[in-house]
């Protein structure tokens, strides 16, 4: 049995990538000011209070998610580099 490790990197890496965008959606989708969250909340939510404080977790998950995309593509981009110089 062959067991590929650049394969297994690959795979990690494009997981990573896929989840990177998950979560950069996810906080995209339920952010007050920025996605759907503004139709669903009751009209009793105050609106200017509710952007202000989901803001900073926002801003932080959004970050977050573009870095876990970032570091995704560049491992896959450098292991396709690592293996034409192995070949």
């Amino acid at each position: 049995m062959c067991y590929d490790r650049g394969m297994d990197r690959t795979r990690s890496a494009l997981v990573l990538t896929l989840l990177g965008l998950a979560a950069g959606l996810f906080f995209w989708l339920t952010d007050p000011t920025l996605g759907i969250a503004t139709g669903l909340m009751s009209p009793e939510v105050n609106r200017i209070d509710a952007a202000r404080r989901a803001w900073t977790g926002t801003w932080i998950g959004l970050i977050g998610s573009a870095i876990a995309v970032v570091l995704g593509l560049w491992n896959i981009s450098g292991l396709r580099g690592l293996r034409s110089r192995e070949m």
